[in-house]
């Protein structure tokens, strides 16, 4: 075995345990209870990023201002206030995990990912009888 052949065989191995590290990461967090909001904006500063789900407060700014919202130790999350005229997004309540909050004037959408324990297990996401 040459020193090019040890090189690549190196740079094959350290690949692969960074895909297996960004494969496995993503799955820890969700069983050790660790769970985030996926936060989706519209807009020119728009774009997707995650919260982590800890019990406590947020702002976000969406199109028309900033939004409060609320996280409960459960992962769920609610809109507090928000800058839009209807507020319907401020009386959509709760939302947990495999359910979403939409302010459409505000171009915001809020989605709980599941923690451990608050899905089925089987992974399925609905049940039709």
């Amino acid at each position: 075995m040459t020193r090019a052949d040890g090189l690549l065989l190196c740079a094959v191995a350290a690949a692969a345990l960074f895909l297996y590290a960004l494969h496995a990461l993503p799955k820890a967090a969700a069983i050790s209870g660790v769970g985030c909001i996926r936060v989706l904006t519209a807009g020119s500063g728009g774009g997707e990023r995650r919260l982590p789900a800890r019990a406590g407060t947020s702002r976000i700014r969406g199109q028309l201002g900033e939004m409060e919202i609320e996280t409960a130790s459960d992962g769920s999350v609610r809109v507090v206030f928000s800058a839009c005229p209807g507020q319907i997004c401020v009386r959509q309540g709760w939302a947990h995990a495999g359910s979403s909050i939409v302010c459409v004037p505000n171009g915001v959408v809020l989605t709980p990912a599941a923690t451990a324990g608050s899905e089925d297990p089987s992974g399925a996401d609905g049940v039709t009888r």
